[in-house]
């Protein structure tokens, strides 16, 4: 709201949706079933969630289909064969001390912004901070209506130079940037620094694809079975201290199969290319080091 004021993040994200959602509950938590989650996504334009420490599967496979576009239905009550269907596409905010998405695939599909801590002499009163915001509120509504307005003119002159993940987001922040008086280049830039950050808390955040990396690094060409793979990383895995009955580590070989499905674009990232071959019967596992 002012340039001098250090806002929280938790207050962030209320002025964010005061802009362009405004609603009574301003920040959510998730509910317990899919049901109630899907209809609160649908009720919810811009829908943010505080103090998200870690995302069930479930949840994450749900945000997943959300911000890419999902479809649902449910048996409309009092009747035997009429549904209520959902149908939506939306922006969802996930704030918290630490980086809440883990799996590959939603991190595939988030913005990561690191926040500092704020500094004792700059911190303000929430309503002293509120107030300021409401006095610009309207010039910042305005303001970005006014982008929004120029960037849908320049959207179909777009002609991205390199298609990164995301590549419709992609071709809208290009065409902003440009509303903006930036480049759109410099807005590809910007993205790709923000996708090695997501790729990097995906390698972080996986202890297989951790494992495989570190198996990798004096190797430039392995191939065997999921079994035999899951053979090498195990006491690779204990002597890091990585525990091995968690639950993110794979028990058998055709988890290992699905958890290196997850991280194939992240392995890639850093140069490792995972390719599962079928000779007749025998199925393996190619790993090789790119150059």
């Amino acid at each position: 709201a002012a340039s001098s004021q250090a806002v929280p993040k938790r207050l962030q994200v209320r002025m964010l949706r005061r802009l362009v959602d405004p609603s009574a509950l301003e920040v959510l938590s998730f509910p317990r079933t899919n049901t109630e989650l899907v209809q609160q996504l649908s009720h919810h334009w811009v829908p943010y969630y505080d103090n998200i420490t870690s995302l069930p599967v479930r949840v994450s496979d749900a945000l997943c289909r959300t911000v890419t576009g999902e479809g649902s239905s449910k048996r409309e009550l009092y009747s035997d064969d009429e549904d209520v269907i959902y149908e939506f596409r939306r922006c969802v905010g996930l704030n918290g001390v630490n980086v809440a998405a883990r799996r590959a695939d939603l991190l595939d599909r988030c913005l990561l912004f690191a926040l500092e801590s704020i500094d004792p002499g700059r911190r303000e009163p929430e309503e002293v901070i509120l107030r300021a915001f409401e006095a610009e509120r309207p010039r910042l509504l305005g303001s970005a209506l006014d982008v929004l307005s120029r960037a849908m003119q320049l959207r179909g002159r777009v002609r991205l130079s390199r298609s990164p993940r995301m590549v419709d987001f992609a071709h809208w922040g290009y065409a902003i940037a440009q509303a903006l008086g930036h480049t759109g280049e410099e807005f590809l830039a910007a993205y790709e620094r923000n996708a090695q950050a997501r790729n990097e808390e995906a390698l972080q955040t996986s202890p297989v694809a951790a494992m495989v990396a570190e198996f990798m690094e004096r190797r430039t060409e392995w191939e065997g079975t999921a079994t035999e793979l899951l053979a090498e990383l195990v006491p690779l895995a204990q002597r890091r201290s990585v525990n091995t009955k968690a639950r993110e580590w794979p028990g058998a070989p055709h988890v290992l199969t699905r958890r290196l499905n997850e991280v194939r674009p992240n392995l890639a990232a850093v140069g490792i290319e995972v390719t599962p071959r079928r000779d007749g019967q025998r199925r393996t596992v190619l790993l090789q080091k790119l150059s």
